[in-house]
């Protein structure tokens, strides 16, 4: 949207309130004529009057630096705002707002009718299919914002989302960027991963950011939460690590460290992201990393990604092709542009086109600017009325005729509505009745992964394994095309590493019942998914079901089993405290020393984790039962009773 007035763009963040004055330039570029930013001084812990201290804050930054402009584009932060990427299939242009209306209702969490919510196409696939961002905020959560933006004398003109505002400022930026980019945005409460590539963006928000650090600081400290804000703000830097020497303060070097465990817990995160939109979006690693936000500058925060990512690291410069007023200071300018990237994406919505053009306005203000441009209109409207009384008899006459035939058509309607309200009516009550049916089998299966989490790790990984050789057999069964088989192979190899645990660590108790004493094989996924297994599953008809989104969701499953198998990977036996319970009552209690010792388990796997881990510590005369053992039960109980 092009334009020469003066625009205030205001980006309300977790921990600062940042504004903007801009115009157009001659150029038909962008051109910071005022700027200003505060602090909130707000504890996470205690925001009860969050609302109130944004107003006051906004009216005296405003103030502060006598901005002129009214008019403002402000952003919700990304955390507030649900945003899913989606993919569509080839269709005709005029089906594709149907579509995205279908999507839309289909993904956002909540009715429709109680969001605010819009899309951006991206683009094309290599394959034609459309790539579409949706972004929807609760309607009582914008509504709520806007009436405090507004209280401070604004008038909103539009509505963006901080991490789009922040996409665009980079294009604008650097538009010669080639391959992939990483942007880093470190803000209070989130970190925000922005990776652009062509045409492509996705995004995704981190909860690590600098008000961990400054958690951890206060934990650490046993003081307040501003407090450690401060002591972060004037001791804190990344440490080093390795053979760098430690500043002579122990305080400033313990709250280095503290920072460095923080980062480390942001990379492992990163580096998650990095390799799911590698292995899901078919993505590219970033060649670059631009960092941005107001935890960015933390001193070293650039060389201790450097170190961890090992790519080219530099700071956003979101200035970098935005014109200058002359009466601005440029060093303060410089000292507060690491967090203004969002600040000037806002501000090029007003002035210029932008690749992601999203706007979340309330109905309210919606309704407003509805009006005013209706206004000329409705003084037409007003002097058509005055006529309508002259037309209304004549009307009247014809309307009367053509009355009892259209009532003839509107009750034969109605007969058909009734049938079809029926049928809906029976249609709804069988499907009510499937859905109760479905949340019994979903209830059980929750009952019994519980009980065996509670048995033992050993009884639970091998239920993760068996739900996890279904779920695969589903995805193979219903991979068809090259693109589907092409995600299913990238996820294998993406886990392969993974398996090998899956096949050895969880089957290391039950080697002998291996057809012909064969060992484990932890390469292939051929184990998890046999040709009986595969003839198992039914295969779904595309025409009855939405193939493609339970697929996206087995995904999402398969990426939850594993995550839970990685952790039973960390366990260990002298992790486990009813085990080591277990064994101090074995070796202590007088009593139990003197008799036999019966323990029941509903698990075969937890019985024989048992029996390992009691020989282990040297207690004698152990003997194991369950459904596997062939030896004659009536040995056994005569075993029992000696």
């Amino acid at each position: 949207m092009l334009g020469s007035e003066r625009i205030l763009a205001l980006d309300i963040g977790a921990s600062t309130v940042k504004v903007g004055e801009f115009q157009a330039s001659k150029g038909q570029g962008l051109r910071l004529t005022n700027f200003n930013f505060a602090d909130l001084g707000i504890d996470p812990e205690h925001e009860e009057n969050r609302k109130a201290l944004i107003v006051s804050t906004v009216r005296n930054v405003v103030r502060e630096k006598n901005i002129k402009a009214t008019n403002v584009v402000f952003s919700v932060s990304g955390q507030s705002v649900f945003t899913r990427f989606v993919k569509l299939p080839p269709v005709d242009e005029s089906k594709v707002g149907q579509i995205i209306q279908y999507e839309a209702q289909q993904n956002v969490p909540f009715p429709i009718d109680e969001v605010i919510w819009d899309y951006q196409l991206l683009g094309k696939t290599a394959e034609g299919e459309l790539e579409v961002v949706l972004l929807a905020i609760k309607s009582d959560i914008i509504e709520d914002l806007t009436e405090g933006v507004e209280s401070c004398g604004l008038r909103t003109e539009m509505v963006d989302v901080a991490p789009m505002a922040l996409y665009n400022a980079v294009r604008y930026n650097y538009g010669d960027l080639e391959g992939c980019t990483m942007v880093v945005d470190l803000g209070a409460r989130t970190t925000n991963l922005l990776f652009l590539e062509q045409h492509r963006v996705f995004s995704r928000s981190i909860p690590i950011a600098g008000n961990a650090i400054t958690q951890s600081i206060a934990a650490e400290f046993n003081i307040p939460f501003l407090e450690a804000e401060q002591m972060k703000k004037a001791q804190g830097f990344v440490a080093l690590g390795g053979a760098y020497e430690e500043p002579e303060s122990e305080t400033q070097a313990r709250v280095s460290k503290i920072i460095r465990n923080v980062m480390t817990r942001l990379h492992a995160e990163i580096a998650r992201s990095i390799n799911f939109y590698k292995g899901q979006q078919g993505g590219s690693p970033p060649a670059r990393v631009l960092l941005s936000g107001g935890s960015s500058i933390i001193p070293y925060t650039d060389r201790f990604f450097k170190e961890k990512i090992q790519t080219e690291i530099e700071y956003f410069n979101p200035f970098r092709n935005v014109e200058i007023d002359s009466r601005i200071s440029r060093e303060e300018l410089a000292r507060s542009a690491h967090f203004f990237g969002e600040v000037v994406g806002l501000g090029l919505r007003k002035h210029t086109e932008c690749p992601i053009e999203v706007d979340l306005l309330p109905n309210s203000v919606r309704t407003r600017q509805q009006m005013k441009h209706k206004r000329p209109y409705l003084a037409g409207a007003g002097v058509c009325v005055l006529l309508i009384p002259l037309c209304w008899l004549g009307y009247t006459q014809k309307t009367m005729n053509l009355t009892s035939r259209q009532l003839d058509v509107v009750k034969n309607n109605v007969n058909n509505l009734n049938d079809l309200s029926q049928k809906l009516a029976r249609e709804q009550g069988q499907l009510a009745e499937l859905n109760g049916k479905a949340d019994q089998v979903v209830s059980l299966i929750r009952t019994q992964f519980l009980k065996r989490f509670e048995s033992s790790a050993h009884a639970f990984g091998l239920s993760c394994e068996t739900l996890l050789g279904k779920l695969l057999a589903f995805v193979t069964k219903h991979s068809k095309n090259e693109s589907e088989k092409g995600r299913l192979e990238r996820w294998k190899a993406i886990h392969s590493e993974r398996m090998g645990f899956i096949r050895v660590g969880q089957r290391g108790l039950f080697v002998e019942q291996l057809d012909l004493g064969e060992q484990p094989n932890e390469e292939s996924f051929d184990d998890l998914v046999s040709e009986e297994l595969l003839e198992d599953v039914e295969e779904l008809n595309p025409q009855e079901y939405n193939v493609d989104k339970i697929l996206d969701e087995t995904y999402l499953d398969l990426d939850q089993v594993v995550n839970f198998l990685d952790e039973l990977k960390k366990f260990k036996p002298s992790n486990d405290d009813k085990l080591r319970a277990l064994i101090k009552l074995l070796k202590s209690d007088p009593v139990l020393k003197k008799h036999k010792v019966l323990l029941f388990t509903e698990y075969m796997a937890t019985a024989r984790y048992l029996r390992e881990q009691l020989a282990q510590e040297g207690i004698e005369g152990l003997d194991e039962v369950d459904s596997a053992v062939k030896e004659d039960r009536g040995k056994l109980r005569v075993k029992i009773h000696k």
